[in-house]
Formats: C-alpha cells, structure tokens, sequence
C-alpha cells in the first residue's frame, strides 16, 4: 500500500503539511475552471492580439533598400564586366546570392507577420474555444503529462494553509514564428 503524499508549506512559525492529492484536485480544477472563465479569456486574446501586432515592416523595407543597393552594384560590374569579363563576373555572382539571401528573407517575414495578423484578430470567441479544447484535453492526462503542463502553464501558486486558499500565478508563452497559425484561421494547438 502506497503512503500518502504531502506538501510542506512554511508558516511564520514553523510549517504545515498538507495533503498532495487534496491539493494537486484543487489546482486542476482550479486551472480547468480558469481556463474557461471570461476574464481570463478575454486577457489571454488581448495579450495575444498584444504581442502580434508588431510586423517586419521595418525589416522588409530595409531589405527592399539592401536589394536596390545590390542591383546598383550588380548593374555597375555589368558594364565594367563588358571591359575586363573575369573578375566582375565573380562578383556579379557572389552579389546576386546575397540579393536571392535577402529576398528569402523577405519571404519569410511577409509569412510571419501573415501569421501574426491572424493572430492579432483573434477574437475572445477562438480563444475561448482553444481554451475549453484545452481544459477537455487536461481531464485525459495522466499524473505526469499534468505535471509537465502545470509546470509550463503556473508561474507559481501560493498556499496560504491558515485561510485554506490558493493563489494561481500563470505563465503564458507564446512563440512568435512561422507557422503559427493555419491558414484557415486560428486553431487551437495541441499542449506539448
């Protein structure tokens, strides 16, 4: 038979130890309630409208500007690769790398911030439905995969064991990248 798990939680005058199943019970349906509940929602889609309004703006124009300085270079060498024919056309070459370099890039970014535009409209309505698919998938994992997703979700919890209560601090991250949403539209993303 297995012994009963506890928490040690310090007090002002010594600790007090209390049951680890009671507890991990009252977090998971602390963070399932959570997960679901409207002001949380309505927070998780104005953070992540926040954090995606940003573009690569900037970046694409600046780029615009390197490929037109290269294409300048490129046309100068061309005529002088009329006189001389050997050198010129080694730089030409190395030149025109660099510009297809730069437009990948710009490529990249016009996806990205493609991405992140879906994502800046995300409305409470997308989210609180990834939330409820994610609160469902929480009721199908075992005590480890639980582990591993409160421990990437909670920031920190504070136990006050005198007034019996529990303070969740969340953590959200997202990760800016391509890739980020479908091109259908915001859909929920399955938990690591």
């Amino acid at each position: 038979m297995r012994d009963t798990e506890y928490y040690r939680v310090k007090l002002p005058a010594g600790s007090r130890a209390l049951r680890a199943d009671r507890v991990d019970r009252t977090v998971v349906a602390a963070v399932a309630r959570d997960l679901v509940s409207t002001e949380f929602v309505a927070r998780a889609a104005k953070a992540t409208r926040a954090m995606f309004e940003v573009t690569h703006r900037d970046d694409i124009d600046g780029a615009h500007g390197r490929i037109a300085k290269i294409e300048g270079q490129i046309a100068r060498l061309l005529e002088m690769a009329a006189n001389l024919k050997t050198p010129a056309l080694r730089k030409v070459d190395a030149l025109e790398d660099e510009r297809t370099a730069i437009e990948q890039q710009v490529v990249a970014c016009r996806k990205d911030d493609e991405a992140a535009m879906a994502l800046h409209a995300v409305t409470d309505a997308q989210v609180r439905t990834m939330m409820k698919n994610l609160a469902d998938e929480m009721a199908m994992y075992d005590r480890l995969q639980m582990k591993d997703f409160l421990a990437s979700t909670l920031d920190r919890m504070d136990v006050d064991p005198v007034h019996s209560t529990l303070q969740l601090h969340y953590r959200v991250s997202l990760n800016r990248g391509n890739n980020v949403a479908s091109p259908r539209g915001f859909e929920p993303l399955s938990p690591p």
